[in-house]
């Protein structure tokens, strides 16, 4: 069915009452039945009717050439849909949209309803049925979040096990689900209350009498309904449901153990302790023991790509030479010419090798050999003495160069370079993915490399940052071409 709006039936009622005026006195047979038909059928496709709409319909209707017997049917169809247009609209406060919170909600229940509460045999499903009925009955129509907290605490502690925080979450929302679908029942809704009192007996008089016709109800606090009132999360964002996510998605991330690597880390659950906690200690040794497997299999990756890395042993080093104390005077011994040492094999040095090394040691070290030495020392000095005079001038003047080319290198030496010592910095050219991005990330980009050439070639801060300035403009320059 079309929709019409109300400018639409407004306009065709005026095209309709000129195509009357023009046929008027000719037969015109069932023409005005038809128009008639037409004009009613519009207004039932009408998407909304309201107030005004229905003021100017009638409007209409009033200032058309039409017959009176047309112009009353139509203004009684009008009258007609503007009636059930009211009857449609639900009556709505912005108190009934407030969410209502009880607490103490054991407080509320009659004896035959803790006889099902407490039963061991009732299935949960009747005993969130007999919370919801108890709630309906006094009046709630928007379930706050510590109603439903409470609610599902009060119901869970008396339950064979205490159940787990995602299991509580999936029992929440199904109790939301559950109360949402339930059936009204016949309360006063003139009474409503946002908060309600620990006690029954702090209730309106005729919400109370309307709650309890039969029995009266019967206070009665679990042992255990704190602890697992502390358990009990109603959000997603609950520290407990969170974690239990991420637990589950490691698990699925993780290889599944085998029998052999649970046996060193299977244990048996102690008595007195409920699923949740050991779900919680657990959790981080699991973490831990996934840890550890990923390090042994990188190290068994690691020893079979390297044949031979277990064997590898570093090469010895040389021993370095102890001088020995002087030996005691003796009389000279006939004595060799020191035979000039070979360096010690790298391979291997044998203990023979060894004890010849020092023995050499004592005789260059006794009075023998330093006689020995001192007589060496004369002769060469006389035989230089001979040729110091013949020395040549150009022998001399090399001597003073080298000294201050020396004594230059060395000043040189202590100087750190300058950003304009350094090589002019050549960037490169902006890429098509550069070229997508935004100009001070390639610039940047540039400036970080100038920097961290100049300090790689030994200048200082300052000298870094000019340098990479410089690269910086080079950079900006290319890319504004």
């Amino acid at each position: 069915m079309a929709e019409w709006s109300v400018q639409d039936v407004v306009q065709d009622m005026k095209d309709n009452a000129k195509l009357l005026a023009n046929r008027k006195g000719k037969a015109t047979g069932g023409l005005q039945q038809g128009v008639l038909k037409s004009i009613l059928f519009r207004l039932e496709s009408l998407h909304h009717l309201d107030a005004a709409g229905a003021l100017e319909l009638h409007r209409a209707v009033q200032e058309s050439s039409f017959p009176e017997d047309m112009q009353e049917a139509i203004a009684g169809k009008v009258d007609q849909l503007m009636g059930e247009a009211c009857e449609e609209q639900e009556p709505a406060t912005l108190q009934s949209l407030k969410p209502q919170h009880l607490k103490c909600l054991y407080n509320y229940f009659t004896q035959s309803e803790w006889d099902v509460l407490t039963s061991l045999e009732a299935s949960w499903y009747s005993k969130e049925q007999v919370t919801i009925a108890r709630l309906k009955s006094l009046g709630f129509r928007s379930l706050a979040e510590s109603t439903v907290k409470h609610s599902i605490a009060t119901m869970a502690c008396f339950m064979d096990s205490i159940p787990s925080s995602d299991k509580m979450h999936d029992l929440a929302c199904q109790l939301k689900t559950a109360f949402a679908n339930s059936e009204e029942q016949q309360v006063d809704h003139s009474i409503y209350l946002v908060k309600f009192p620990d006690s029954p007996a702090k209730l309106p008089r005729a919400l109370f009498e309307a709650a309890y016709p039969d029995e009266k109800p019967v206070a009665r606090r679990p042992e255990n309904y704190p602890h697992i009132l502390k358990l009990c999360p109603v959000r997603t964002s609950h520290r407990n449901v969170a974690q239990s996510k991420k637990r589950k998605m490691m698990e699925l991330q993780q290889p599944a153990a085998t029998s052999s690597e649970l046996k060193g880390c299977s244990h048996s659950e102690p008595t007195g302790f409920h699923s949740f906690p050991q779900s919680q200690a657990g959790f981080g040794m699991q973490e831990f023991m996934g840890m550890m497997k990923a390090v042994a299999q990188v190290a068994n990756v690691f020893q079979q790509n390297q044949p031979g890395g277990q064997q590898f042993k570093p090469k010895p080093k040389a021993k370095a030479l102890k001088m020995l104390p002087p030996a005691p005077k003796e009389p000279p011994a006939e004595e060799e010419p020191p035979a000039e040492d070979e360096p010690p094999a790298e391979d291997e040095e044998s203990e023979e090798e060894e004890q010849a090394e020092k023995t050499t040691d004592e005789k260059k070290t006794g009075r023998a050999g330093i006689d020995e030495q001192l007589f060496l020392a004369l002769k060469d000095k006389k035989a230089n003495a001979g040729n110091g005079q013949k020395t040549s001038k150009a022998s001399k003047a090399q001597g003073k160069p080298k000294s201050k080319s020396k004594a230059k290198g060395q000043a040189e030496g202590g100087k750190k370079p300058t950003a304009a010592s350094l090589p002019r910095y050549i960037a490169e050219k902006p890429t098509a993915a550069q070229r997508k991005a935004r100009r001070d990330s390639y610039v940047d980009k540039h400036y970080h490399k100038g920097r961290d050439i100049a300090r790689r070639s030994g200048c200082d801060d300052e000298a870094c940052k000019e340098y990479a300035r410089s690269a910086r403009a080079a950079a900006a320059k290319l890319w504004d071409k």
